[in-house]
């Protein structure tokens, strides 16, 4: 495979054998910053410690697994049953059959998989980028198993399980050691795919609100937000944000189809750019609107209204209040 054979030559290169240290070395905070700044945005270090610690007590009273079937046996025994706390006293920590908690806190788990019984398990990383992952199957002829339903909560954390599996066999077949596996997955292989074309896009066909709690950096070009599965590239947002100013601030486009992730909680996210700044239309001014005040999602600030549609006369009053303050509404400039 020539993606393998590439990979095989930077290894002994000066560059190669950095990389191969780091990963070696396994700094849980190198390898989000680095590899996945989306997950270490959202991430509140304090928890990931504790989130690490709780795992790594439970973990390490495992016995080694000599074998993928072990492996796996060994890892349906943490999901399926309680993780305590550090302190006792505390109680548990994720409690036996609750798959929906243990998802959010599947990238700890992984870290420390990975870390104890690294041949066996990989850390996660893909978590808000399976297109690369999606890619990089392509791009080097392993196959990913089916998504599970987004409610088939064991089933998301089983996807994990069916990955290691299928890097595991990857890795045998091309006689890598994890520490090199890891490196060409997160490092060389994103940097020999194409890059995500968020091009071409097509005429809008409905616009959506989307209620954030935090802002944007208003020189970021692309974000990720979570949307229902009916937005579709080219699809237009209106956007509320809660902090730090409370309102309205603009337009954005869908820059991509929903795609589907089985460990993001929320299971499917989309890229959004081309920030079209408008006038802020404050919580004040939509609260002495007449119109808006009455809206079913003011009494929620617009919070948690993503994917929700906005109708015509939505659209049309909102307009009306921009050009009063003098923004020119040619939303197909976008």
């Amino acid at each position: 495979m020539k993606y393998i054979e590439e990979f095989k030559t930077f290894l002994n290169s000066f560059e190669g054998l950095e990389i191969q240290d780091k990963f070696d070395q396994f700094n849980v905070f190198y390898l989000l910053n680095d590899y996945n700044s989306i997950e270490s945005e959202r991430t509140v270090p304090d928890l990931l410690r504790y989130d690490l610690a709780a795992f790594t007590q439970v973990v390490q009273q495992l016995p080694q697994p000599n074998s993928i079937e072990e492996a796996k046996v060994l890892y349906e025994q943490i999901i399926d049953h309680t993780v305590p706390c550090l302190d006792p006293a505390d109680g548990d920590f994720i409690t036996a059959g609750d798959y929906r908690n243990m998802l959010h806190a599947l990238v700890s788990l992984s870290f420390v998989l990975s870390r104890i019984f690294p041949a066996y398990f990989i850390p996660y990383l893909y978590r808000y980028k399976m297109h690369q992952l999606a890619q990089t199957a392509e791009a080097c002829d392993f196959e990913l198993r089916a998504m599970p339903k987004a409610d088939d909560w064991r089933g998301r954390c089983m996807y994990y399980w069916e990955l290691c599996e299928t890097l595991y066999n990857f890795r045998m077949k091309h006689d890598l050691i994890s520490a090199e596996l890891w490196p060409f997955l997160y490092h060389f292989a994103p940097a020999c795919l194409p890059m995500i074309d968020f091009g071409n896009l097509p005429a809008p066909t409905h616009i959506w609100w989307v209620g954030k709690r935090e802002s944007i950096d208003e020189y970021r070009n692309t974000t990720l937000m979570h949307l229902r599965n009916s937005a579709r590239k080219g699809d237009l947002l209106a956007r509320y944000e809660a902090a730090p100013t409370q309102g309205i601030t603009g337009f954005w486009r869908v820059l991509s189809d929903p795609i589907i992730d089985p460990i993001d909680p929320q299971y499917t996210y989309c890229y959004v750019g081309n920030r079209l700044h408008t006038p802020l239309l404050s919580y004040a001014e939509l609260k002495a609107d007449a119109y808006f005040s009455k809206h079913p999602l003011f009494k929620r600030r617009f919070l948690n209204s993503d994917g929700r549609m906005i109708s015509e006369a939505d659209l049309k009053q909102l307009l009306q209040m921009l050009q009063a303050k003098g923004f020119d509404c040619q939303l197909e400039l976008l």
